[in-house]
């Protein structure tokens, strides 16, 4: 059994991986490169919309869906931001408007994400069940990139906070991630880069963890820490 933190510990039975930042990488610098599907559903209302009015105005918008989620704990959905933004557009806000809306606007935001060469060899070699649990308000967005960069066959699942309700690090995701996988907390690691969601969060429930991130955090042991994804398969805790 692995020796990490100066305890022995059995093999997990199950990864629990985070998506944003961990399995994939996403460039804000980017964010707004090629907006053409969303800035064409808009301009028919807004002919004289930019670039950079659309950023401006998508950043009021999501400001306060997001300062409420992290407060709450309680995910939102990409189609409420959009039906707000359709709506300070003046144009038509009814149910399928704002779904083409989403669809154009989230595959415009998904340009930046890229993926490590060696990510698919890494998950395929690790030899156990793996489900990846991710915060995002938009509930295709996770499944599409993953179908994107011909990983699905390597996971047995995802989980969303849009889908269960609330973000990590509320215990609710943590919680229905279990549920679908019919792992114990104690028979599974969790995998992330942000500290409260990836790494404290899943052990109030019993889980281990790994935090991603290339610089040490005063509250995580360093043979807790990870620099990149690519180095989990050597991990003690897998060894």
């Amino acid at each position: 059994m692995p020796a990490v933190s100066g305890y022995y510990l059995p093999m997990p039975r199950c990864i629990f991986l985070d998506f944003f930042g961990t399995l994939v990488e996403y460039d804000e610098s980017r964010r707004l490169d090629n907006v053409t599907r969303s800035l064409d559903l808009l301009r028919p209302h807004a002919p004289d919309l930019t670039i950079d009015g659309l950023r401006e105005l998508l950043d009021s918008i999501y400001a306060p869906f997001e300062a409420e989620a992290n407060a709450t704990g309680r995910e939102y959905h990409t189609d409420d931001a959009m039906r707000s933004l359709l709506h300070q557009l003046n144009a038509p806000a009814d149910a399928s408007s704002v779904r083409r809306m989403s669809h154009a606007w989230i595959d415009d935001w998904r340009g930046p994400i890229t993926h490590s060469a060696g990510l698919a060899s890494l998950l395929d070699d690790l030899g156990i069940p793996l489900w990846i649990v991710s915060n995002t308000s938009t509930p295709w967005l996770v499944g599409d990139v993953v179908d994107d960069y011909n990983l699905s066959h390597l996971f047995d699942g995802i989980v969303t906070s849009v889908e269960t309700g609330t973000r990590k690090p509320a215990l609710q995701i943590f919680e229905a991630a279990l549920n679908a996988s019919g792992y114990a907390a104690q028979d599974v690691l969790f995998v992330g880069d942000n500290p409260d969601c990836d790494y404290h969060g899943p052990r109030t429930l019993g889980m281990r963890s790994l935090l991603v991130g290339d610089r040490p955090d005063a509250a995580v042991p360093e043979d807790h820490r990870l620099a990149t994804i690519l180095e989990l398969g050597s991990h003690p805790m897998l060894a």
